[in-house]
């Protein structure tokens, strides 16, 4: 569902939560403007405004994303009047629930003096969303009664299609279609496995905008090695390539390139790794032949 809305800015350099608006079928609030950012460094002359959002009612079983667009602008009601300084467009999701806009300062100074004796507002636009409470067995995902499994995870039930992930995953499609005695009893158990990575797990194997970030890259990763999702997988690497090394160290996105047999992801990091840093490295456990050829190519370059 879509819906727009405005949420006034709190007073910056504060902790101070805004009233939650809400916006559609989420409740959506803003944090103080900070001049450091609690999640990324800030960029000389920015400042940080945390936005939240929600759906109204969040239950454990869940499933739900939210792409949104919006503004950060000076405005003065009694004279009809407002300058923009930042435009920003973020997604949302199970796990994600902020989004952090780092705006330019000068920008914001330039509207004070334009708009003077006004207050500083978001507007926000949902442009794209879902949400299914996955323990009903006629939510959203389910397309026909004859396409349904009930997965019991973490203490929780929930009912999925069997199709999009028999389709996507090797796992699911033996798991569903094999001769198990769950089948029988017409609940699937997954042991070990927690529900909140899952969800977003599920929300990419059926094309969810669903955002990754540090805190929920070697959960997806892990759960997209063990159910062999080729989908999931692919979303992750893209991530962990790009994602910068203050969030993960060269080490790291090797140690995690080996663990799933992210094959690109090795050969991209070792190509832009310098020999002295590849030889510094402590390596723990054996490494794959395929990183041992890859590494024995880069040591012949002589850039250190």
């Amino acid at each position: 569902m879509a819906g727009k809305g405005t949420i006034f800015m709190p007073f910056s350099c504060t902790d101070k939560t805004s009233d939650p608006v809400d916006i559609g079928d989420f409740k959506c609030t803003l944090v103080g403007a900070y001049h450091k950012c609690p999640r990324n460094a800030l960029e000389s002359g920015q400042r940080c405004q945390i936005i939240r959002c929600q759906p109204k009612t969040d239950g454990r079983t869940t499933l739900w994303s939210c792409s949104a667009v919006g503004t950060l602008a000076r405005t003065n009601s009694s004279k009809d009047d407002q300058f923009v300084f930042h435009f920003w467009n973020a997604s949302f999701g199970n796990g994600y629930t902020e989004f952090h806009a780092h705006y330019n300062e000068l920008m914001l100074s330039k509207a004070c003096n334009i708009v003077a004796g006004s207050e500083n507002r978001v507007y926000l636009e949902v442009d794209d969303s879902f949400i299914a409470d996955l323990s009903q067995p006629n939510n959203p995902l389910i397309a026909s009664h004859d396409d349904v499994a009930k997965l019991k995870i973490d203490g929780e039930e929930i009912w999925v299609p069997k199709k999009g992930l028999s389709y996507h995953s090797k796992f699911f499609d033996v798991f569903f279609n094999g001769d198990f005695k769950e089948k029988s009893e017409d609940c699937y158990e997954l042991k070990d496995i927690k529900l909140e990575d899952f969800l977003p797990f599920l929300g990419i194997v059926h094309c969810l905008a669903v955002p990754i970030d540090e805190n929920s890259l070697e959960g997806l990763l892990k759960l997209g090695d063990f159910f062999r999702c080729k989908i999931v997988l692919d979303r992750c690497e893209e991530y962990l390539k790009n994602a910068p090394i203050k969030i993960f160290p060269l080490l790291k996105k090797l140690e995690l390139a080996e663990e799933c047999k992210l094959k690109s992801t090795l050969a991209d990091v070792i190509g832009k790794a310098s020999t002295v840093q590849l030889k510094r490295m402590t390596w723990e456990g054996e490494m794959s032949a395929y990183a041992r050829s890859l590494m024995s190519l880069k040591f012949r370059l002589n850039d250190s």
